[in-house]
């Protein structure tokens, strides 16, 4: 198997007015980032509503994104939950699906321990033969990793970890210390992408490229490319256009803005915030900073 690389959004999931998934949506976003260059798609993480979603919701947007995605996109499906068996059939039915590896977030709510912590990712991989990464996201696990820990995780057969933490020491330690031909690395703090690139992470998994895959993808291919002239000056936008995609957790925004960009990606659904006038009236105006952004860098949206 290929090792996944490259920008990552990590994908809205779409409803309809009445709260049940919108397929058609789902099958327009996926169209979009195959369109638009996404090197792949994050399923059901907690931007996409998969801890808010049942199992048989999960697996039916995992079933359409793979089956509209049709190869072109790598796709890692987040199979987290609080129960580790639900996780474990999540995983098992990703890989029937045709996903190219499962991602599970630390058990929440109970303020798992690290031998809690250990024994559930042994489970999911026990479940399934795919690649299995670790997920670092604190602020909703109330779980934090080490680096002795992931790399623990990896000697047990983990091998992705996507870091959802603030701390570029803490990244920075499993960046380096990890035998990087069987741990790929992945970021997901916009804050810390520039320098996680130029220090040799695989990707990124993030929000803001829901709505501009484009610009995630430039940066990318510039620094892979070495081109530090361009990177650089992509990486001094990169704090607007984030800030004008909504900053962190801005989902009714993505929608709204994915509207203004021509791809109608349906309604959020509670907990997430509706998509009110207000948000669609500012989305309006963001969109037309974002296009003028995307004319003085050469990226057409």
């Amino acid at each position: 198997m290929a090792r996944l690389h490259g920008m990552y959004p990590a994908l809205i999931t779409p409803f309809t007015a009445e709260g049940e998934v919108d397929e058609n949506a789902l099958r327009r976003l996926v169209a979009y980032h195959v369109a638009k260059g996404s090197h792949g798609l994050f399923l059901c993480g907690s931007l996409g509503s998969g801890p808010g979603m049942s199992a048989q919701e999960r697996r039916r947007v995992v079933e359409i994104a793979i089956e509209t995605a049709a190869g072109r996109l790598g796709i890692i499906v987040h199979v987290g939950t609080i129960n580790p068996r639900e996780a474990a059939d999540l995983a098992r039915h990703a890989e029937r699906a045709g996903a190219d590896a499962v991602a599970a977030v630390a058990p929440y709510y109970y303020r798992p321990t690290w031998s809690v912590v250990r024994a559930f990712y042994d489970r999911l991989l026990d479940a399934t033969g795919l690649p299995v990464w670790a997920y670092n996201q604190p602020a909703h696990s109330h779980f934090e990793f080490t680096a002795d820990q992931v790399l623990e995780l990896a000697d047990r057969g983990v091998r992705g970890y996507k870091d959802g933490g603030l701390s570029y020491y803490a990244f920075q330690q499993v960046l380096h210390r990890a035998d990087r031909e069987r741990l790929t690395i992945f970021t997901a703090a916009p804050s810390l992408l520039f320098a996680a690139l130029v220090d040799g992470a695989d990707g990124f998994i993030g929000g803001p490229n829901n709505v501009l895959p484009q610009f995630y993808n430039a940066l990318y291919a510039a620094v892979r490319a070495a081109e530090w002239d361009r990177a650089v000056a992509l990486e001094r936008r990169a704090g607007e256009v984030f800030r004008l995609c909504g900053g962190p957790g801005a989902v009714p925004m993505w929608h709204a803005l994915l509207a203004e960009f021509g791809v109608e990606s349906g309604h959020t659904r509670l907990p997430q915030p509706p998509i009110t006038e207000e948000v669609r009236s500012s989305a309006a105006a963001n969109a037309t900073r974002l296009r003028q952004i995307g004319e003085e860098l050469g990226i057409a949206w």
